[in-house]
């Protein structure tokens, strides 16, 4: 297995590994009632228990009709590709509501990588890379992803720019719709994976990455010699002028991006002014309040005390006019008596 890898980055003992096609087909014979309907699923279920010691990164319906279903899968390794083969063209197999037996042929496919971009009316420079895995691409010295990857691509040829949308925090901010990111984040908003977009300065180098990566599948080689394979979800080629529009929709994106930020940022100061400010307002209405709460406190405790003082007074003056009184009458009673004798 080892033989059919490539170097793709061996610092990190990253590796491209070939896959392999096989299409099969199964022929339908006729059901038994009419309207029948035929389950592809079964049918792919079948022939999946026939196979169960092959490792297949994909396997699923290309066509499917009232003669014959169309298989595709993809096999991680040639001898494993030759088994299939081997072991299913020209079998036959036995399903619910056929009359007769279901036959199979299995042939190698092709890929097609190259449809990648012949379709292209231009001649394209850059390629976009789905799916790749933040752990596989670490530097040890700090390097950026970008410098990374500018350095892999390199190989192929002269690379003029290197973008990965998930290493941008202010697109990681955007809507969807803008931000140019198309994985998910699983990880309660850590990136696992990310895409790349590598454009070349001329075609050849293109034509050289296109190549070298197009039915491929990316494994990293453990200590232990253990392979494990990623798949890379997306391998496509892209016109000039297109990643010119991109990037323009995206530069445009960008900059109404940061004016509504700005506009925000610009809301949320004034709230904080007018916030401050009612707060302010809110602690001299509380300070007056305090004071006229304490001047009244103090008036009601000196009501009674005044009260008091003024009884005491008022006593005080009865007792006098008490004691007058009590005088003027000792005297009239005494003038009485000495003009009697």
């Amino acid at each position: 297995m080892s033989e059919e890898l490539i170097p793709f980055f061996t610092y990190r003992d990253l590796y491209l590994k070939p896959l392999n096609k096989v299409d099969i087909t199964v022929n339908l014979p006729k059901l038994r009632q009419l309207g029948q309907s035929v389950s592809n699923w079964e049918i792919r279920e079948r022939l999946k228990k026939m196979l169960t010691a092959i490792e297949m990164t994909d396997f699923k319906v290309l066509d499917s009709n009232l003669e014959q279903v169309q298989f595709a899968a993809i096999i991680n390794s040639s001898a494993d590709s030759k088994y299939v083969i081997k072991n299913l063209d020209g079998i036959s197999f036995r399903a619910v509501g056929f009359t007769e037996p279901l036959t199979v042929s299995a042939t190698r496919g092709d890929l097609d990588s190259q449809l990648a971009w012949t379709g292209i009316s231009e001649r394209p420079d850059t390629i976009y890379i789905g799916g790749l895995p933040f752990e596989w691409f670490k530097s040890p010295i700090n390097e950026s992803y970008e410098t990374t990857f500018h350095q892999i691509f390199s190989e192929f040829g002269e690379v003029s720019a290197v973008d990965i949308p998930q290493c941008d925090p202010l697109r990681k901010q955007m809507d969807d719709e803008i931000s140019g990111i198309t994985l998910s984040s699983w990880s309660f908003g850590q990136d696992l994976f990310f895409e790349v977009y590598v454009q070349f300065k001329d075609y050849t180098g293109f034509v050289n990455a296109m190549t070298a990566l197009c039915g491929k599948i990316l494994v990293q080689k453990t200590p232990g010699n253990l392979l494990i394979a990623r798949s890379l979800k997306e391998v496509v080629a892209k016109e000039e002028e297109q990643i010119k529009e991109e990037k323009s929709e995206s530069n445009l994106a960008k900059s109404e991006e940061l004016a509504r930020q700005l506009m925000r940022a610009e809301k949320r100061r004034k709230f904080e002014l007018q916030k401050n400010y009612e707060q302010k307002l809110r602690e001299k209405l509380k300070v007056k309040l305090c004071e006229r709460l304490h001047c009244a406190q103090k008036k009601e405790r000196s009501v009674p005390k005044l009260y008091l003082i003024t009884l005491l007074a008022y006593i005080g003056r009865k007792r006098q006019e008490l004691k007058l009184r009590s005088r003027i009458a000792e005297r009239m009673l005494m003038n009485k008596d000495y003009s009697t004798k």
